[in-house]
């Protein structure tokens, strides 16, 4: 993968496959496979690492390279899957990685689950643990960097102001990114 050579993508996806059936003993051949598929930088390797995201009981650091791999490879049709893995069961270290990998690929076909996720969010309770607390608003910032770099507005955190542009602007949108 230094050489960032496209051909070795089929060899290290069935590296890839190979580690994640040897559960936790292929940890560490897992994380080097999908780092060398994010500086190798092709399509191809997309489908694999967004399963690795989507798999709940996958180890964080693994999860959190895929996510990373896949912000880099620009495959916008790893956009709809990160922005799910936002509702499910991952780490805030996780949920920025997949914030700044939506960024990063600017599919505003997300937009509506992310401001689905910014109303879920504001109805939290604040963290006991002011370090937890802390954590958690700056997920809530980088939610709505993200929120305004794929639309162009600047709502912040303004869970109504996030809804009326969608409701006035979803079918523009959605019609001109199929």
């Amino acid at each position: 993968a230094q050489l960032k050579d496209p051909r070795s993508v089929d060899a290290l996806l069935d590296a890839l496959a190979s580690a994640r059936k040897a559960g936790p003993m292929g940890a560490g051949l897992e994380l080097a496979v999908i780092e060398a598929l994010g500086a190798i930088g092709d399509v191809r390797a997309s489908e694999a690492l967004v399963a690795v995201v989507e798999q709940a009981d996958e180890w964080d650091k693994a999860r959190l390279a895929a996510t990373k791999a896949l912000g880099v490879l620009g495959d916008r049709r790893a956009a709809a899957p990160l922005a799910r893995t936002l509702k499910g069961r991952c780490d805030w270290n996780l949920k920025r990685e997949i914030l700044a990998a939506l960024g990063a690929l600017r599919d505003p076909r997300t937009i509506e689950l992310l401001i689905d996720v910014i109303t879920e969010r504001k109805q939290r309770r604040p963290a006991y643990d002011a370090d937890v607390e802390y954590c958690e608003k700056a997920l809530d910032v980088d939610l709505a960097k993200t929120l305004s770099t794929l639309s162009g507005e600047a709502f912040g955190q303004d869970v109504a102001r996030w809804a009326e542009w969608w409701q006035a602007n979803r079918e523009r949108i959605l019609a001109e990114n199929p």
